[in-house]
């Protein structure tokens, strides 16, 4: 599918696995992440230190801007020399200029099995509050 419909299925609330799109992706040796941040007028991807390119440590955050690619609130950034995923933030600046900073929430893996999916739907998950 390609990324117009998988856009639109999340703008209608119809998508059924966001992971699938959002976040970081690998793919033909290029890592990609997307974002929905539909109060940004500008997003960038803050690569958090210790990351290696090509066997070289880094020291420092690195800051890459992201591209819109659809009116809506879709960004993307492409890293053509990363093959491997890596730790980040994603900041953006609202249309109001106030900036944020923030763990892109699709960066972390979801948590719940498909038998955690089925016991919650049958109504028998007893695992799923306070502990």
């Amino acid at each position: 599918m390609d990324i117009d419909k998988h856009i639109k299925l999340l703008l209608n609330g119809k998508h059924g696995n966001p992971f699938e799109v959002l976040g970081m992706h690998i793919f033909e040796n290029k890592v990609c992440i997307r974002a929905f941040l539909p109060e940004a007028k500008e997003a960038m991807v803050i690569q958090e230190a210790g990351f290696r390119i090509k066997d070289l440590e880094a020291r420092g955050e690195k800051t890459f801007l992201m591209k819109k690619i659809n009116k809506e609130g879709f960004f993307e950034a492409v890293f053509e020399d990363l093959s491997k995923p890596f730790k980040y933030k994603l900041r953006v600046v609202t249309h109001q200029d106030e900036t944020r900073e923030f763990y892109d929430p699709y960066s972390f893996p979801p948590v719940l099995t498909d038998f955690d999916l089925y016991l919650i739907g049958e109504g028998t998950h007893y695992k799923g509050q306070n502990q």
